[in-house]
């Protein structure tokens, strides 16, 4: 290892914390950095930390991409700011949480009111749920006037949301005789069909056509 290389780690290590902070025209050195996640960290046991930093300039400031290993896993930064020290402040108040010991009653994840803004948590990507598709068909039957019973069938098609439905159906009743009871001998046969669909939570609507062939006869 080069000997400017050793003395950036040495002077970085305050003994949990092994912190790899590229030098950087602008920006605070890795022994301000290691010495404020020092004087951030909980008081008493602390468990090892390393965390490595790379930092680009551009036109309109500086890029940190920060990657912090503990004996939970890896957890990974991305922050961009017109001006380095915030992120190498950011970068202490992370470290610092992360040396805190797993399962003390202090361990906790950094806030984001803790981080300066720019280095804030980005949230998780809205896991969309898939719509699911399902049929039916159905036997039903139909009362008309005065009492007539007379066979149908039903059948659809059904897209469920979680917040939404889309309902599409197909009705069918089959011919049936019209007797009107206070004329027996008069009476007409009809066959109707209904057609139904909705794009509504409830899915209803719809319209429907029937044609009836009337017939009677005189009675003395």
């Amino acid at each position: 290892m080069p000997p400017a290389a050793l003395a950036l780690l040495l002077l970085a290590d305050p003994g949990w914390l092994e912190l790899r902070w590229p030098e950087v025209a602008g920006c605070p050195t890795a022994a301000e950095v290691a010495a404020a996640a020092e004087r951030l960290a909980a008081v008493g046991s602390r468990r090892p930390v390393v965390a490595e930093a790379a930092i680009t300039v551009d036109d309109t400031g500086y890029s940190l991409a920060l990657a912090v290993q503990t004996g939970d896993g890896v957890q990974e930064r991305r922050a961009h700011n017109a001006r380095c020290a915030p992120l190498a402040d950011a970068t202490a108040v992370i470290v610092a949480v992360a040396a805190e010991p797993a399962g003390s009653g202090s361990s906790r994840p950094a806030r984001d009111d803790e981080i300066p803004p720019g280095l804030q948590r980005t949230p998780s990507p809205e896991v969309r749920a898939r719509p699911a598709v399902g049929a039916f068909v159905a036997a039903v039957g139909a009362v008309g006037p005065p009492r007539s019973p007379a066979p149908g069938l039903q059948a659809g098609l059904l897209v469920l949301w979680p917040r939404a439905r889309l309902e599409l159906r197909f009705h069918h009743t089959f011919a049936a005789p019209l007797r009107l009871a206070e004329m027996p001998a008069a009476g007409a046969s009809c066959s109707c069909r209904r057609r139904r669909s909705a794009a509504a939570r409830d899915g209803r609507g719809g319209r429907g056509r029937c044609i009836c062939a009337a017939a009677s006869r005189s009675v003395h």
